[in-house]
């Protein structure tokens, strides 16, 4: 009996992260409301207060337990490749050829929580900044990673070409979000695969040659 609740308590709360999590994600933190959580839940206050003492709370959670690992975990299969310079280029045309609707409409998550509410709460601000941190340490160590197996050259800087990229790839979906039109995205992310491109070894150019063929 215990294992029994023990379970359909995870579960409830699993479900109070999805919906906050796409109420959030679809009209901000400020604007959930969590009457309308409660709603589509068809749960009382007092079932979602076992859970989660207020409303900040549940904020933290959403971006700790949902936007971080499913951003952290899409980027997984190309930083973690032998070529990362090359996957990456592979992943940024995949993600441009298929920009959804909602992603256009809604954006990315982290993205918008560091614009609504980096300069009003500094638990948000922290959260979020320690998820591009460990963005940026992954992707450094995967351009280490390409420079020590002769895909990347050596004359660059491995962190400050992780750090170009992250804020190229944010900016281009802030920007695309903002005038509604999936074309900008396409324009911006081809720029940063035309300069990785750059930066590849004539070994690494060979290797993408040899897997195209």
């Amino acid at each position: 009996m215990t294992i029994q609740r023990s379970a359909k308590a995870e579960y409830t709360r699993e479900r109070i992260l999805e919906v906050a999590g796409e109420e959030m994600r679809r009209v901000g933190y400020r604007a959930m409301g969590l009457n309308d959580i409660l709603h589509k839940l068809r749960m009382s206050k007092g079932a979602l207060y076992h859970h989660f003492r207020n409303k900040l709370e549940l904020g933290y959670a959403v971006l700790d337990e949902l936007y971080a690992k499913s951003f952290l975990k899409t980027w997984d299969s190309p930083l973690d490749r032998d070529d990362p310079l090359q996957a990456i280029i592979s992943y940024l045309q995949a993600m441009s050829e298929n920009m959804s609707d909602d992603m256009l409409s809604c954006g990315c998550p982290i993205n918008n929580l560091a614009n609504e509410m980096s300069n009003l709460d500094e638990g948000f601000r922290l959260r979020v900044e320690g998820l591009f941190e460990r963005w940026k340490a992954r992707m450094t160590s995967a351009f280490a990673r390409a420079q020590k197996n002769g895909f990347m050259r050596e004359d660059v800087d491995a962190e400050d070409t992780a750090v170009f990229v992250i804020a190229a790839v944010q900016g281009a979906i802030m920007l695309a979000k903002n005038a509604q039109d999936a074309s900008i995205f396409s324009q911006a992310t081809q720029s940063v695969s035309t300069y990785l491109s750059g930066l590849q070894t004539q070994a690494g150019k060979a290797s993408v040659k040899s897997r195209n063929h």
